[in-house]
């Protein structure tokens, strides 16, 4: 066939995400490092020769990290292409290799937190967690207590039906109240419908309550799942031949409830608004039992986000037509697998090897038991107090002080640059510029974590937590943590209630305007305030582009709500750029994210060079190369990733390398 209409294709998708990547660029990410006034120009007019290899490498001479070039590779002309200037296998290695240190450096450093002994001085935030970990890692207390574990939810619940048989009585039981028995319970109260605290979207520094429909996860694989079920129910009697018939079919139609539903419209109305609307479900209890409220504390007359009535009733409807004892069967189960995962040695022990890759879609990269348990602690829980403990100790203060003077930076240019934008109307320029003033950058962590006030109203026993038994710590845990969630309710969120450490990611939550920097971008080898400035503004410079790149997928209908003046000048610069470009740079790598960062970050760089001094020469250099060197930094981030041409077409980047003129090829802004 004719690739012709692949070309096609290619190139309409390209089209509909370059209209994406400009208008979020602009718009929604204005907040962070919003580019003006780029020009697609190769601008210097000069006959000087370009600026060799050789001549970078012996100004970085203390810095050899920075070009990673063999050094019989010199000749390649950064003004032909620039990615083969910067980019060979030894470049790309030395990133991968500094990604993967750094990622194993943050488990150990994590661990070692988790290891240390419980001081009497330890928030008792802290006492809980470090003993929850001691609990996890103590196979044998493991192995002595995971069956009757398992028992006890099964009891707890009514029973599991594939344990019991025929003996088991339907008319026992009632779905939604073993929903409540077992958020009581403190287990994984996630089954069919669940509660949760989020930002009210109308006003943001506020939580609200939402009512969320809970399918059940999508098998990786439903035959070893099926497989892994019936050998559990076996453990406490379930005869092989009926309990695979059974789970069979509890698998199969789980699975199909799953399918047959998809949840996609929410409404803010009164609960009892709702409860005209969708009688099925007493919603005020619901409420009131899910969130573990005093009485008085949440009204009728409150304000909730639920699924559309349609969609709930639809759901209740499908729900109901599921027979009892499959419902029962798949919510014990459910249950169960919440605590499997951190007792996979004990499986092994009990002969369930071969089917211990059933309880997860990714497969265990981790085996060592420690590392299992510190993995499941820092994602169960969160806001996570260990975070604040890691943050503090391993995040040094003048990183993050350098840090936000740099943040402070981008700002000021970027207020500058938006003002000079001549094709955005003012409407949008000043919303741009409201978002550049008010944005805030929290490093490490935010400032509500500090000395761990941000726990001080949550409630528990501290002797309920002396016990060796990971289940009943986890349990216990669990429950506090939600109850805890919900005293929000109504109160201003701080920053700290939605903060996550993203493991080397920077996010950008649109609705609080806030970025959020995680600790392990904040020290070595991201940031190292012994190293010249060029080195971490191209480090930081690396963060902004990924969230550039991620967060048009957020924004994708700003566009529809734009005023006609703007559509049509966003459609000329898609046009432009369109023309410039290769199709597997628009599917690959979002450009425009790549080039507006670096624009940006250039900008910010040449601004701290005209006030600082940040030569990296040597004694034998012939000049300082801190302008290349901080290019170069920049750019081999992205030598793992396709071949950029439009980094040629960069005139920044062509003046300081002393490139010659070139065709013009468009004025975006």
């Amino acid at each position: 066939m004719d690739d012709s209409s692949g070309n096609l294709s290619s190139r309409t998708a390209c089209r509909a995400g370059i209209k994406q990547i400009i208008i979020t660029s602009i718009i929604a990410i204005g907040s962070l490092t919003v580019i003006a006034g780029l020009t697609f120009l190769i601008s210097h007019t000069g006959n000087d020769k370009p600026v060799s290899q050789e001549e970078v490498v012996k100004a970085n001479v203390n810095f050899p990290e920075i070009l990673n070039i063999p050094d019989n590779i010199t000749t390649s002309n950064p003004c032909n292409n620039f990615y083969t200037f910067v980019c060979n296998e030894k470049s790309k290695q030395t990133m991968r290799e500094m990604y993967r240190t750094a990622y194993e450096e943050e488990n150990q450093n994590y661990l070692k937190l988790y290891l240390e002994p419980i001081e009497p001085n330890d928030p008792n935030i802290v006492k809980i967690h470090k003993n929850l970990f001691r609990a996890c890692v103590d196979e044998k207390a493991k192995r002595d207590s995971l069956l009757s574990t398992l028992e006890k939810i099964q009891t707890e619940l009514g029973g599991w039906p594939v344990v019991i048989g025929e003996e088991w009585n339907a008319d026992d039981f009632d779905w939604l109240k073993t929903i409540y028995k077992i958020r009581e319970l403190g287990y994984d109260y996630r089954n069919l419908l669940f509660l949760d605290l989020h930002h009210d979207t109308e006003y943001e520094d506020k939580g609200i309550l939402e009512v969320y429909i809970r399918g059940v996860p999508s098998a990786c694989n439903t035959t070893r799942l099926t497989q892994m079920i019936a050998a559990v129910a076996k453990l406490f009697g379930a005869k092989e031949y009926n309990a695979l018939k059974e789970v069979r079919e509890m698998t199969q139609r789980m699975e199909m409830l799953y399918n047959k539903f998809e949840n996609s419209y929410y409404e803010k109305t009164t609960i009892l608004e709702y409860q005209s609307k969708v009688s099925a479900v007493n919603w005020y209890e619901f409420i009131n039992v899910m969130g573990n409220f005093k009485s008085g504390e949440i009204s009728p007359n409150d304000t909730v986000y639920f699924p559309s009535a349609e969609e709930m009733s639809k759901w209740l409807k499908l729900i109901a037509a599921v027979p009892k004892r499959v419902l029962a069967n798949s919510m014990i189960w459910l249950n169960m697998l919440d605590l499997l995962p951190l007792a996979r040695q004990t499986l092994i022990d009990y002969g369930l090897s071969d089917l211990s890759d059933s309880l997860s879609c990714v497969p265990y990269h981790i085996v060592d038991q420690p590392n299992i348990c510190m993995q499941g602690l820092r994602s169960r829980f969160y806001p996570n107090p260990m975070e604040i403990a890691y943050a503090e100790k391993y995040v040094p203060k003048e990183n993050k002080q350098e840090i936000i003077k740099l943040s402070n930076s981008i700002k000021s240019i970027l207020k500058k640059v938006v003002k000079n934008i001549h094709w955005i109307n003012e409407d949008d320029k000043m919303n741009i510029l409201e978002k550049i003033t008010n944005v805030t950058l929290t490093v490490g962590i935010p400032e509500e974590y500090a000395n761990y006030s941000l726990f001080n109203n949550m409630k528990f026993d501290q002797r309920q937590f002396e016990s060796k038994n990971i289940f009943d710590l986890y349990w216990q845990a669990n429950k506090y943590h939600k109850d805890w969630r919900f005293t929000w309710i109504k109160k201003p969120l701080p920053t700290a209630f939605y903060w996550r450490d993203y493991e080397g990611q920077l996010k950008y939550f649109n609705k609080e305007n806030i970025i959020a920097l995680p600790a392990m971008l904040a020290k070595y080898p991201f940031f190292n305030t012994k190293d010249p400035s060029y080195l971490n503004y191209a480090r930081m410079g690396y963060s902004m582009y990924k969230v550039f790149r991620d967060l048009y997928r957020k924004n994708t209908q700003m566009y529809f709500s734009l005023p006609p003046e703007t559509k049509e000048n966003l459609k000329n610069k898609e046009n432009c750029i369109n023309g410039i470009m290769t199709s597997s740079e628009c599917v690959y790598e979002r450009p425009l994210a790549l080039v507006f960062t670096h624009k940006v970050l250039n900008e910010v760089y040449n601004n701290y060079i005209r006030h600082n001094e940040d030569k990296p020469c040597t004694a034998t250099a012939t000049e300082c190369m801190a302008k290349q060197s901080f290019w170069i930094s920049l750019y081999k981030y992205f030598c793992g990733h396709s071949e950029f041409k439009i980094m040629d077409a960069n005139p920044d980047l062509a003046e300081d390398f002393h490139c010659k003129r070139v065709e013009d090829k468009c004025q975006v802004f």
